[in-house]
């Protein structure tokens, strides 16, 4: 079989999801470059980057936060960090520091594909302006603890103060990780300057967040955050593209910054509503006890220890209680603390908990058990969507034992697509293979993947079906060399989006399938 990585949640429905380390802009038109999209040439292999461009990106890593991946780069021997604030800052790490796990090689041409490591980084100076965060990494020991031994990072970048005027003009090299895949390199020119802003044709992606700009030298030039989005850049020869920056001279001169007055701490007593609405920071910090704010607030206000899974457990009871949402968007904002609470549960015997992580208590669990099932049933009330996750995934995190989990998630699968009865499609596939359900609606699952082209505009679904592909082949229905074509075809499909791309490279890489 196929070894391969699968996310912490699986398929959460696409409308809940929060962008991974995103890119976004209100940015009106400006100038911009085509991207040759069609041949796919944006984004390029570290191996044809120019050699001070390779050299540079040993010091680019992933970056991998609760729930997202992004990119960031090391400015010193010894730990010393760069990204966006969006990334590492004051929403997401806490000002006593916080976890997270990066991995240095993941782009081509490393083999075998490098393993990620778990850190703990400490914010020196953020600058919510400048979209900036620079933290001080820590090596963690055995038993995943903050050490007071600086990471030692012998790649590093090196820093040339610009600014973003005098940048216009300037050719410069993005690396970094799109869509939070394998490393890239991309490149274009400085075409305008706004404040400490400047805007480059550099093409990104989500997932690009915290890559440094740099020069054909290497050094950096300034830190990239953003680019466009919804907005028409499709043209006759290809896509008009822009990314945004910050100039490294502002850069540094925010290095002399203290912490700004929004930096959160993890021992500050807050009410549960704001808890809850910054659950990330306490969960990279690892931090599952919390001082809340008692109600009616008291004079001096009063505070009391609860654990965070508590207080997400009465934001997802408050939020199913209300009959008045007016979209489904609406509606996956007021339940959202029902599903970041998943990120806190771990009832598995055979598999180490977290030291945040907990195990509801009996009664907690049939109560748990009770709010993913009125989730479900709110989805497909609004609209008829089958939020599957809520009936598998969800419930199955409350079982002991791995075939507990999959047996229950099973035969909820079951009983609920028996009363439903959706058609057969990729996205339901997926489903079906990871709980091990080989015929549905009469048609066997190997087959209907193996021959995926006869779907309607299959190329919508080319992720769904390369995962599913991967089930298959993880539950013997497929065979190793079946899968490897049916990636191979897919990856080489022209009907593919670049992300498509991206992610089919990913996963090939990660198996061993591809070595380039």
């Amino acid at each position: 079989m196929i070894a391969y990585r699968l996310p912490m949640r699986v398929l959460l429905a696409a409308a809940l999801l929060t962008a991974a380390g995103g890119c976004s802009s209100s940015d009106d038109d400006g100038p911009s470059g085509p991207a040759d999209i069609p041949q796919f040439n944006a984004f390029k292999d570290l191996t044809e980057a120019p050699l001070p461009i390779q050299t540079a990106a040993q010091a680019v890593v992933r970056i991998q936060t609760a729930g997202s991946y992004a990119t960031g780069s090391f400015i010193s021997a010894e730990g010393l960090l760069l990204t966006n604030n969006h990334v590492l800052g004051v929403d997401i790490c806490a000002k006593e520091g916080c976890y997270a796990r990066i991995t240095r090689m993941h782009q081509l041409g490393v083999n075998p594909p490098g393993s990620s490591e778990s850190i703990f980084v400490e914010p020196q100076h953020v600058d919510v302006g400048l979209d900036m965060a620079v933290l001080q990494a820590y090596a963690v020991d055995s038993n995943g603890k903050r050490t007071s031994q600086r990471l030692a990072t012998p790649q590093f970048l090196n820093r040339v103060p610009r600014d973003s005027a005098s940048l216009v003009g300037t050719h410069v090299n993005v690396v970094g990780h799109p869509e939070g895949k394998l490393k890239k390199w991309t490149s274009g020119d400085v075409a305008q300057a706004n404040g400490t802003w400047f805007k480059s044709t550099a093409f990104i992606l989500p997932g690009n967040s915290g890559s440094p700009l740099l020069d054909d030298a290497g050094n950096i030039v300034g830190l990239l955050h953003r680019g466009p989005t919804a907005q028409d850049l499709v043209t006759k020869t290809g896509i008009n593209v822009y990314s945004i920056g910050t100039s490294s001279a502002a850069i540094e001169a925010a290095m002399n910054a203290p912490l700004p007055a929004a930096a959160r701490s993890l021992t500050t007593a807050a009410t549960a509503d704001d808890i809850v609405e910054h659950q990330a920071v306490y969960l990279n910090g690892h931090v599952s006890t919390v001082q809340v704010i008692t109600e009616p607030p008291a004079t001096p206000p009063q505070s009391a220890p609860k654990d965070v899974l508590s207080l997400l457990g009465a934001a997802c009871d408050k939020g199913l209680d209300r009959t008045d949402f007016d979209s489904p968007d609406d509606l996956a904002a007021a339940v959202q603390p029902c599903y970041d609470a998943l990120d806190w549960i771990t009832c598995s015997s055979e598999t180490p908990a977290a030291d945040y992580q907990s195990c509801p208590k009996d009664e907690t669990k049939a109560a748990w058990t009770t709010r993913f099932q009125r989730t479900f049933d709110a989805f497909r009330a609004m609209n008829g969507q089958l939020f599957l996750d809520m009936l598998t995934y969800a419930p199955a995190s409350l079982q002991t034992s791995a075939s507990e989990a999959s047996s229950l998630a099973r035969n909820n699968l079951q009983s609920v697509l028996a009363q439903t009865n959706p058609p057969l499609d990729f996205s339901l596939s997926t489903y079906l293979a990871i709980y091990g359900i080989q015929d549905y609606a009469g048609t066997n699952l190997a087959d209907y993947t193996r021959n995926y082209t006869r779907a309607v505009h299959y190329e919508l679904a080319i992720n769904s079906i390369a995962l599913t592909a991967l089930w298959l082949n993880r539950g013997n229905a497929l065979s190793t060399d079946e899968t490897k074509n049916l990636l191979a075809r897919l990856a080489g499909d022209e009907k593919a989006s670049l992300g498509q791309k991206l992610y089919l490279e990913e996963i090939r890489y990660n198996s061993g399938l591809l070595t380039k």
